[in-house]
């Protein structure tokens, strides 16, 4: 069976001190059966597979109340890992690669998206580097998710309002089909007038008829 460990870190993430509908999912997004257990302040998430694996755990944020962030993938190790500084990575990660996903399809990525998320790295980078200050890191963590996932929400309405705005602009395509047979082939000119395209079935039956 394998573990995947957290500090809980800080302490304010899981207030109850226990932790319901965490979960694991592997490098292909198969969901594994994942039992969550709290012990002297580390959050153990226990599945079958020993394979580095993404965790999904519910937390309790300011301003938030609770909601679900997921980590990047990350191998078993004996010593627990900061969940505070797993989570943000996780965070900055999934909101940065969806923004790059949109902007493949000729989304505007909106500056202050853009700004918002290299504040959160920043912040990222002073709690990862902070580990030994539980203090500060947890600090800098706090300040990191927050504008992390403000940026989130930045990206999320401005891909609402340009899909809105599309929809409002472009007309509705209008497709007109109809049964064709050989009589077409006697008015090419004014099918060929009145359609743009045709789908013709290939059946075996009618190239060779036996």
């Amino acid at each position: 069976m394998g573990v995947l460990r957290f500090q809980i870190e800080p302490s304010s993430l899981i207030p109850s001190g226990q932790v319901q509908g965490a979960y694991i999912t592997g490098v292909d997004g198969r969901v594994h059966v994942t039992r969550a257990e709290v012990r002297d302040g580390v959050l153990n998430l226990y599945r079958q597979s020993s394979e580095s694996g993404t965790s999904h755990i519910p937390v309790t944020l300011p301003n938030r109340g609770q909601v679900v962030l997921t980590t990047t993938s990350l191998p078993e190790r004996e010593r627990p890992y900061h969940l505070g500084v797993e989570l943000l990575r996780g965070t900055l990660g999934e909101t940065r690669d969806q923004a790059c996903l949109w902007e493949q399809v000729r989304m505007v990525i909106p500056p202050q998206f853009q700004a918002t998320q290299r504040q959160s790295f920043h912040h990222f980078a002073h709690a990862c580097s902070g580990q030994c200050d539980l203090p500060s890191c947890n600090a800098a963590f706090l300040e990191g998710i927050q504008g992390a996932l403000d940026a989130a929400d930045l990206l999320l309405n401005a891909y609402v309002e340009q899909r809105k705005a599309g929809t409002r602009s472009q007309p509705v395509p209008t497709l007109l089909g109809c049964t064709i047979d050989a009589n077409a082939l006697r008015a090419k000119n004014a099918f060929s007038s009145a359609f743009g395209s045709a789908r013709i079935p290939i059946e075996w039956r009618w190239i060779e008829p036996t």
